[in-house]
């Protein structure tokens, strides 16, 4: 049911993000640049109607790594240029709120068996606002903590299970709704290199 309606509803989305690395620009550290847009339609509302992040460059400290693919753990700092459209719930108007995003993130991932490999990723991405002179908003906390489980099925057929739980303290706050979900995806996928 809509979160905010309590009605029965569709949804859709749309995700676009392009990254590009320089790897060890050092012996330990990368540079990495991230953009990406988003838009989705959850019932009547749209959280966001458009949602659009650049990175024009962040440093990604590798921890340890045994293979850059699959066998590594890094943080990763990257300030972002945060724009974000959204349906006020008590109008048909957009509204936004630019600003921003300073993102932290942490990043494991390595095999359990020779068929399994795990990837956890750990969000923490605060907010600054422009409308309060780019002081962290508090109210304003992203959070998303995924794990995902790859099972080699062989002939580079692969089973996948992600899990994710995100906190979003401005949906809770601009729709009345609980900040956290869970989400659990599967999928089946096929790997192949050109």
């Amino acid at each position: 049911t809509d979160p905010v309606s309590k009605n029965s509803y569709r949804s859709k989305s749309t995700h676009y993000s392009l990254q590009f690395q320089v790897n060890r620009a050092t012996e330990n550290t990368s540079l990495v640049s991230y953009a990406s847009l988003d838009r989705e339609k959850i019932g009547a509302i749209y959280y966001p109607h458009k949602h659009s992040q650049v990175g024009i460059i962040g440093l990604r400290y590798h921890i340890w790594e045994e293979n850059p693919r699959d066998q590594f753990v890094d943080i990763t700092y990257m300030p972002m240029f945060d724009n974000f459209e959204y349906t006020n719930p008590e109008s048909t108007e957009i509204d936004s709120r630019v600003g921003i995003r300073h993102s932290f993130k942490l990043r494991i991932s390595s095999y359990f068996s020779k068929k399994i490999l795990n990837t956890t990723e750990i969000l923490y991405a605060p907010f600054m606002s422009s409308e309060d002179g780019f002081g962290i908003d508090s109210k304003n906390v992203f959070s998303e903590i995924k794990t995902k489980f790859a099972f080699n099925l062989e002939n580079n057929f692969f089973f996948d299970y992600l899990a994710t739980l995100t906190r979003d303290d401005f949906r809770n706050e601009i729709y009345d709704i609980d900040p956290q979900n869970f989400v659990q995806t599967v999928r089946l996928r096929y790997a192949f290199s050109l």
